[in-house]
């Protein structure tokens, strides 16, 4: 077996910006109870709305969410990169939310059955708070842990 040079690991990322790690834990371990009760209770759902219907991912997904912020206070260098995969994470689901609900549409046409569209009101209410929301939050955390992640 040929001698291959090493792949050098990327280092430890350097902790966000005091105000930005402060801010990224009040968002998860505050927001993210806040936002599961207001989900559960009132049945508002702004942060898992893509979940409708499934009680046991929506429950899973705030879990996540909430372990997320425990891993940001308990390794704080580690912060961006958490918040980084977070909200890359939460893009894809939220991209995945806005295509199931156009399937549904297209499903709901080829039945004949009648057409609810999936892009009223509060969906694209939570679409393009969301959406920009997290899209700030990816470039934000992106540039918090450095070049060693951020260049691979």
């Amino acid at each position: 077996m040929p001698n291959t040079p090493a792949i050098p690991l990327p280092s430890v990322p350097r902790a966000a910006t005091p105000l930005a790690a402060r801010a990224l834990t009040w968002y998860y371990l505050v927001g993210t109870p806040l936002f599961a009760l207001a989900d559960l209770a009132l049945g508002i759902s702004v942060r898992a709305a893509f979940f409708d219907g499934q009680p046991v991912l929506r429950l899973l997904y705030y879990a996540v969410a909430f372990g997320c912020g425990v891993a940001a206070v308990k390794l704080p260098a580690w912060s961006g990169l958490v918040g980084l995969v977070e909200s890359g994470a939460n893009i894809v689901l939220l991209v995945f939310g806005v295509m199931l609900g156009y399937f549904q549409a297209l499903d709901a046409a080829i039945a004949d059955r009648p057409l609810l569209s999936p892009f009223a009101g509060t969906s694209v209410v939570n679409l393009v708070l969301s959406g920009a929301m997290l899209s700030v939050a990816y470039i934000r955390h992106q540039a918090a842990i450095g070049p060693a992640f951020r260049d691979r």
